[in-house]
């Protein structure tokens, strides 16, 4: 009777010992994730560059995270890139591209036109002009 008294104990003991040890991981876990989130704040409120990070600090961050995983939902259940009326996602992401100088790429155009040379823009143009006839033989 007294050796399974002193093994409830110990078991007792050891319990809350382990709820100690779990408590003390969720009270550093949360003073990490508020010193990480005040970080993630100030970082945002300094910064320049994005203006709903500065108006709006750690919700803006959702946005992002939002409109990558925006083609996957509307895959399913939104309507596709090009549906939209009155500007489609093609068009209003390449006015957010062409505003901030990310790329000069047209809309429906898949090459890169800093590449390429005012010859083969010449030519391309002769060939659907009236006077293609002309200088083909």
């Amino acid at each position: 009777m007294q050796h399974l008294k002193l093994l409830l104990d110990q078991l007792m003991q050891a319990a809350l010992s382990f709820v100690d040890v779990i408590a003390a991981v969720l009270v550093v876990a949360f003073w990490c994730l508020l010193l990480y989130l005040t970080i993630i704040y100030l970082v945002d409120r300094i910064q320049s560059k994005h203006a709903i990070r500065r108006n709006y600090p750690i919700i803006g961050r959702f946005r992002y995270l939002f409109e990558h995983l925006g083609e996957f939902f509307r895959q399913y259940f939104f309507a596709m890139d090009r549906e939209e009326m009155p500007f489609n996602r093609a068009e209003r992401s390449w006015v957010y591209r062409a505003a901030k100088n990310v790329s000069q790429q047209l809309i429906s155009c898949r090459k890169n036109l800093s590449q390429l040379s005012w010859r083969s823009e010449f030519w391309r143009v002769l060939r659907y002009s009236p006077l293609y006839g002309a200088f083909h033989i």
